[in-house]
């Protein structure tokens, strides 16, 4: 019997309309939940437990939507986590009810509770107006590139 394969996750589009519609809109405050509800996010992660502990816990509720308070919350904690590396500061005025922008966020191990702290960055994604994807690594990129066949080669003499 043959078993259906899982894409890989390098090669996922993931998106929900719905959940950006029921969060008013993408933008700055809301973009990590939207992420946590994708297939690429780790549960276990410290914005897992976070994201938990604060739909349970009234006193914590304001984290869930204020991305700074909840990146500050991250950072005093080590271990695994996701946080925005980047963003486009310039849509950050726009209506929150709009769903542009480009976000990079990065999977990593923060090895102490510090801001400073040194971190392992494990991957990156990228959110594209409401299109989540995951970056291929530095090894499957080199791994194509000498595995895959230059068409060109045909074409070069050797004297």
């Amino acid at each position: 019997m043959a078993t259906i394969q899982e894409p890989q996750l390098d090669e996922t589009v993931w998106t929900n309309p719905s959940e950006i519609q029921r969060l008013g809109g993408l933008n700055q405050n809301t973009v990590h939940f939207y992420f946590s509800q994708s297939p690429f996010f780790d549960r276990s992660s410290k914005n897992g437990v976070l994201i938990t502990q604060a739909q349970f816990n009234p006193s914590m509720a304001y984290i869930l939507f204020n991305r700074d308070a909840f990146e500050r919350r991250l950072q005093e904690m080590p271990g695994v986590e996701y946080l925005i590396a980047s963003d486009t500061p310039e849509l950050r005025s726009f209506p929150s009810n709009e769903s542009n922008g480009i976000w990079i966020l990065r999977k990593q191990e923060r090895k102490s509770a510090s801001l400073n702290a040194e971190v392992e960055v494990l991957s990156t994604y990228f959110i594209v107006n409401t299109n989540v994807f995951m970056a291929s690594s530095i090894g499957d990129i080199m791994n194509n590139r000498l595995v895959s066949p230059n068409p060109n080669y045909k074409n070069y003499t050797f004297n």
